[in-house]
């Protein structure tokens, strides 16, 4: 799986952050380019600076760009964490509307996410998973259970639907850590409990988004409630169904294929097998190495 794709879109979506705050700060829409008007401007110029020299690297020297990409993923999911939290959230800039700013800072920081995804796969020689699907789905509900946990501070209570709503994004988050650690670590084992896990996360989470963005929920609209809290439910229930279908064994063996990535016939035959031919299994060579690559 590439990572170039994702770092585009990063690299566009920090240009649009750092692009909104200038264009503001050349208005009266703020009154000056300091404090988190500033901040925008620095994450997303830095952001698309770092972006652009990876993906220079992954032309000039791809054996290079992948040992950096572990690295570099840390550095903008960390450096975007901050940037969610300081420009979508209190007296942030985009907290208070859906500007281009609002959607291109969740962007970068989604993407940011999958770029690290992809990572850390190709460090452990993964080509091919649908674990992407649970890591998004993870994403949703650290964010879902983040807000509706301050909605219930600011409120000074969390019962009912603004309990429920904490409730369901903390089961779903620990639900798709454990999932998610499977997929690296025990791929095979993770895939057996794909489809349950799946159609659990999306029972879960259709209740989750009736509940939540209902007239009398915590997130009713992107206007009425928190925007963060409305969208990352909806991202939730997508994420899930996305992962659920993905499950399903004839729909992942036909991404696999279609991916290129599927299992040649010679896969799971006994090292005597081979060995009795004389020769090495067909599509190998003598050398080292791992068909890990990103």
């Amino acid at each position: 799986m590439e990572a170039i794709p994702s770092l585009f879109i990063l690299m566009v979506a920090s240009i649009v952050v750092f692009g909104t705050a200038a264009d503001w700060c050349s208005s009266d829409i703020v009154t000056s380019c300091t404090g988190r008007v500033g901040w925008a401007i620095a994450a997303g110029v830095i952001s698309t600076i770092v972006t652009a020299i990876v993906i220079v690297l992954h032309k000039v020297s791809i054996n290079v760009a992948r040992r950096a990409n572990v690295i570099v993923s840390i550095f903008l999911i960390i450096w975007w964490s901050f940037g969610v939290g300081y420009l979508t959230t209190g007296n942030g800039p985009y907290s208070n509307n859906l500007s281009n700013g609002y959607f291109a800072t969740w962007i970068a920081f989604i993407a940011s996410v999958f770029y690290g995804y992809l990572a850390l796969a190709a460090l452990r020689g993964i080509t091919f998973t649908f674990g992407h699907g649970v890591a998004l789905c993870l994403l949703a509900s650290i964010v879902e259970f983040a807000v509706a946990s301050r909605t219930c501070s600011n409120a000074g209570s969390c019962t009912g639907r603004w309990g429920w709503a904490v409730a369901v994004g903390v089961i779903s988050t620990i639900l798709c850590l454990i999932q998610l650690i499977m997929h690296y670590f025990v791929n095979e084992m993770a895939e057996k409990f794909a489809i349950l896990t799946g159609a659990f996360l999306v029972v879960l989470w259709a209740f989750g988004a009736g509940f939540n963005t209902s007239a009398d929920g915590p997130f009713p609209s992107p206007v009425l409630g928190d925007p963060n809290g409305y969208f990352f439910t909806w991202l939730a229930l997508f994420s899930a169904l996305y992962y659920a279908a993905h499950a399903i064994p004839g729909v992942r063996e036909a991404f696999r294929t279609n991916s290129g990535h599927a299992e040649p016939a010679w896969v799971g035959h006994k090292a005597r097998d081979v060995e009795a031919t004389g020769g090495v299994a067909p599509g190998t060579t003598t050398t080292t190495g791992h068909a890990g690559g990103i």
